[in-house]
């Protein structure tokens, strides 16, 4: 994805399938989830499928990029490293 450490077909599919094959897509319809269920529970709510599927996907990239393994930059062959 956009900072080589993960390839989009690394992402777990169930979340993915749920939200959306693409950044935008994932926040367009966590967006549109919470409005819909918000109006109609009278509270700010997200609905039970999507709140599932974005827990899930946070989970995974918690594990896998923000306290995954450490980026070692000078492996990815960056200019300037």
């Amino acid at each position: 994805m956009r900072a080589g450490l993960l390839a989009e077909d690394e992402l777990p599919e169930e979340p993915i399938a749920v939200l959306g094959s693409s950044g935008s897509a994932r926040i367009d319809a966590l967006v549109h989830d919470m409005v819909e269920h918000s109006e109609l529970a009278g509270d700010i709510v997200q609905g039970v499928q999507a709140g599932a599927a974005m827990s899930e996907l946070r989970d995974f990239m918690f594990e896998h990029v923000y306290l995954g393994p450490p980026f070692a930059p000078s492996t990815r062959g960056s200019p300037g490293c």
